[in-house]
């Protein structure tokens, strides 16, 4: 089941991810559709990151340090997106720190499945 919510933390990150990709692209139709979903895969990220963390603990010691370590960086980053998101009123404060946030959460899930996979 921790393998199961980690594939449903990265598939909530791909979809919101993708709504980046469709703006980028100039895609009106896909960027619609992504704007539709952004909320619900936020949704799906959230409580999947924190299911993923509550299933992982027990198995901790018998990981790398580099894995964990990228995790709980990724699960705070995450939160941190979510909860400046509603809390940042200053629409060009928010998208701007949601972007940095976002860019570098990225980085880190990439980093932490890698370590997952060596």
């Amino acid at each position: 089941m921790r393998i199961v919510t980690g594939y449903l933390c990265l598939i909530g990150l791909l979809v919101l991810l993708f709504k980046f990709v469709a703006r980028k692209w100039g895609n009106e139709k896909m960027n619609a559709l992504f704007r539709r979903w952004h909320k619900p895969a936020s949704g799906i990220f959230f409580l999947a990151a924190i299911l993923h963390l509550i299933l992982v603990i027990p198995v901790l010691k018998e990981r790398p340090p580099l894995l964990w370590g990228t995790g709980a960086v990724s699960f705070f980053l995450g939160m941190l997106v979510i909860l400046l998101g509603h809390t940042i009123k200053d629409k060009g404060k928010n998208m701007l720190w949601h972007r940095i946030l976002s860019v570098i959460l990225t980085g880190f899930v990439a980093l932490h499945m890698v370590f997952f996979f060596i």
